[in-house]
């Protein structure tokens, strides 16, 4: 709504449309959620104007949306305080940008290995994107090794419980 939409609610559905199409706004969120942060992206490139959004999420998959949106013409920054910036953008380049892989289906595949006490090959699980996952499989007695073109998951001794 505050970047123009005009939403209507039914027992059908959510019904958004902007007549007068979009125009950037100022936007601060009840807390960094990475569905309403990419939605407010997407959403702003096809706006007027400048759009600030505040309390954003920055995850991986965040910046990695952004990289591509840069890449294809869209002036967009970020700031360590959770702030992005983007400015509407009518005339994009045609661009290559592969997607960085998945870390939840990685852990997911990951974790049924080790409780069932199986290996798997994650070909291009990322590591730098699961540090904080990988050292609680660690501590609750599964095992991995990094490789340069995946993660390796495996049982490695007998489990115990853990906080995510």
């Amino acid at each position: 709504k505050k970047l123009g939409a005009e939403i209507v609610i039914s027992d059908e559905g959510y019904w958004a449309s902007a007549p007068n199409g979009l125009v950037g706004a100022h936007i601060t969120l009840p807390y960094p959620s990475v569905g309403a942060t990419e939605n407010l992206i997407l959403a702003s490139v096809g706006a007027q104007g400048r759009t600030i959004i505040k309390n954003a999420a920055l995850e991986v998959e965040i910046i990695d949306l952004i990289v591509f949106l840069q890449k294809a013409g869209v002036e967009i920054t970020t700031d360590n305080d959770k702030t992005i910036e983007i400015f509407g953008c009518q005339d994009f380049y045609s661009v290559e940008h592969f997607i960085i892989p998945d870390k939840i289906e990685a852990a997911s595949f990951g974790m049924a290995a080790v409780v069932s006490q199986g290996r798997i090959f994650v070909e291009q699980a990322r590591h730098e994107h699961m540090i904080p996952f990988l050292k609680v499989l660690r501590s609750i007695g599964g095992g991995f090794s990094v490789h340069e073109n995946g993660i390796e998951f495996f049982y490695d001794k007998p489990l115990k419980g853990g906080v995510l």
